[in-house]
């Protein structure tokens, strides 16, 4: 099964919505990491093969030159209005992208990009 890690700057309710999707959610707030350094997180998604769900494109340069790999990463790159916008938009990127593994998906207010992982 998917599972997901969300960093502390993901709301509450975006973390039900994926539970409530059927996806298994671990969100920093609820692991007692809030404040942890990015190294810290992306060791964590790698050695839980966790998808990370931020709004830090830090991380998108991260699986870009690392060799260690997580599952995958999906970057919010823009600052939500309000949840309800944040939620909407997340749903909508999952259905028309699908499953996240193995790719790095950077989500703007108006537009997708799916880089695949490359072959290692």
């Amino acid at each position: 099964m998917l599972q997901w890690l969300l960093d502390e700057h993901i709301a509450r309710s975006t973390v039900e919505m994926l539970r409530d999707l059927g996806y298994d959610v671990k969100w920093i707030v609820e692991e007692g990491l809030q404040g942890a350094d990015d190294e810290v997180l992306y060791q964590l998604a790698v050695a839980e093969q966790c998808v990370i769900l931020t709004l830090d494109s830090d991380f998108g340069q991260m699986v870009c030159i690392r060799s260690d790999r997580l599952a995958g990463a999906l970057i919010l790159n823009f600052k939500p209005r309000n949840t309800e916008e944040c939620n909407k938009r997340l749903r909508g990127v999952l259905e028309r992208v699908g499953d996240p593994t193995d790719r790095l998906i950077i989500v703007s207010r108006y537009r997708i990009r799916v880089r695949p992982f490359s072959a290692e």
